[in-house]
């Protein structure tokens, strides 16, 4: 990320929009947060992924005390680091945890000065305490860059070239106990966002990239393309309608912390329908580029490649489409996080 993009943004406050505004964060709710990071998908995708994956800090910071919120908001200028694949073991020691694990994607890792990564607290056996995924034994370990030892893996990436998400490491490395929060802990402050599950806002931003890059990589100005063009905007005009009124529904019950299996499982199947039906608008735009789509600066190209390179941040939550089919059948979810 050039420098004066990152201050830009840093400066109007978007790495901290989900942070408490008394933190230093904007503290905006989740239709004006879908907005956001789909409005500049559709300029630079890259430059969303850097603010979605901020946006992860804001909600675990939920979950810590005052003086660690403090801390962690000290300097709301740069992004912050999510390693949401809970790639990393800890081993709980007196007052936290030993800490060690590789992440392979840390978007922004040389602009970070705060990373959350995830991982499994496990027995000297190491085997994981408590379960699996959504358990006690599942934490959001906040650690300073300073610890981080990073693995240049995304020089020759082809999408999303501008998110520099190198692989991270750390080894053995102490966590409080108080920058080890578990999405099961209670949040310490009273926001509508603690009565929405991760997996939607997280994976709702991801959503809301995606129409962004489809809106943004098409080709309205050659007619030889208009029936492509013409469906692919038809999708983006339904789908953007659609997912705006879930986003108010979801803050409207959120704020009233009712948030129903039926209306999770709605958005669940709206924000996959949306990733699928990108990829496939995106792949269709690039099969009528012909010669245009070997110019290394054109947009349908861009879109194909960041399209696919995003929906991939979004695969770890596919299981809540199923849980999200069950619910609507009648069922239950399977998933604690659900």
């Amino acid at each position: 990320m050039p420098e004066e993009v990152r201050a830009a943004l840093g400066d109007a406050g978007l790495f901290a929009m989900v942070a408490p505004a008394d933190y230093g964060g904007l503290d905006i709710d989740l239709p004006e947060l879908w907005l956001v990071v789909e409005t500049i998908a559709e300029v630079d995708a890259t430059v969303s992924w850097h603010l979605a994956n901020s946006g992860i800090a804001g909600l675990a910071s939920l979950r810590l005390d005052s003086a660690s919120r403090q801390e962690l908001y000290a300097d709301p200028r740069f992004p912050y680091g999510n390693g949401g694949v809970p790639a990393g073991r800890a081993i709980a020691v007196e007052g936290g945890y030993r800490l060690s694990g590789r992440w392979p994607f840390i978007t922004g890792a040389d602009h970070t000065r705060w990373n959350a990564l995830a991982g499994l607290v496990t027995s000297p056996g190491d085997a994981a305490v408590g379960g699996g995924y959504g358990s006690s034994s599942a934490r959001i370990f906040i650690v300073p860059s300073s610890v981080l030892k990073i693995e240049r893996t995304w020089d020759e990436a082809s999408g999303m070239r501008g998110t520099g998400s190198h692989a991270v490491h750390v080894e053995n490395t102490f966590v409080p106990t108080r920058f080890a929060p578990s999405w099961a802990d209670p949040p310490t402050l009273s926001r509508p966002w603690t009565a929405l599950p991760r997996a939607l806002g997280f994976g709702g931003m991801m959503a809301s990239i995606m129409l962004g890059i489809l809106h943004g990589g098409r080709h309205a100005d050659q007619p030889r393309h208009q029936l492509v063009v013409g469906e692919a905007e038809a999708a983006w005009q339904a789908m953007q309608a659609s997912w705006h009124q879930t986003a108010d529904r979801l803050w409207d019950a959120a704020t009233a912390r009712d948030v129903g299996a039926k209306l999770r499982a709605e958005a669940y199947g709206q924000m996959f329908h949306i990733v699928d039906t990108v990829r496939r608008n995106v792949s269709e735009l690039y099969s009528v580029s012909t010669n245009a789509a070997y110019r290394t600066q054109n947009r349908v190209d861009r879109a194909l490649r960041d399209a696919h390179a995003a929906s991939a941040g979004i695969e770890s939550f596919r299981g809540m489409q199923f849980d999200a089919a069950r619910v609507l059948a009648g069922g239950e979810a399977h998933s604690p996080a659900f």
